[in-house]
């Protein structure tokens, strides 16, 4: 299948079943995985963006699971590594209010905070405009 029919099958799995806490989970920690290579990052966040807009939703919709919480930041932190691109785009979409309110909820937890600061962090350096 290769890098691109997996990150085809990721975001279609991600499509129908966002809603479901265990799937988000483990298919942002794939998104997450797959992301790591730039080529991959592409073919994830899509010319519509599709890919930026499901990890916000699902940001969105989980927002009290500390696991869901660091594996879609995992997968922002990736995404927007060297991006400004993908960066501004998920801020446009409220992917940093959604950060912040993730890491004032689960504070307590080492990994999601440090997950949600490097998410942060890649999404508002060198861009103004988030």
């Amino acid at each position: 299948m290769g890098a691109e029919g997996a990150c085809e099958v990721i975001l279609d799995i991600l499509r129908k079943h966002h809603e479901d806490t265990e799937i988000a989970e483990h298919s942002c920690w794939l998104f997450h995985s797959l992301a790591i290579d730039d080529g991959n990052s592409a073919l994830l966040v899509g010319e519509s963006n599709e890919g930026c807009q499901l990890l916000v939703r699902i940001l969105g919709l989980h927002i009290f699971s500390a696991n869901v919480v660091e594996r879609v930041c995992c997968a922002i932190n990736n995404i927007s590594f060297n991006n400004q691109a993908s960066s501004t785009v998920l801020g446009a979409m409220g992917a940093l209010k959604l950060i912040i309110s993730s890491l004032k909820i689960h504070q307590e937890s080492p990994d999601v905070s440090y997950w949600c600061c490097s998410a942060v962090n890649n999404l508002v350096c060198d861009n103004k405009s988030n």
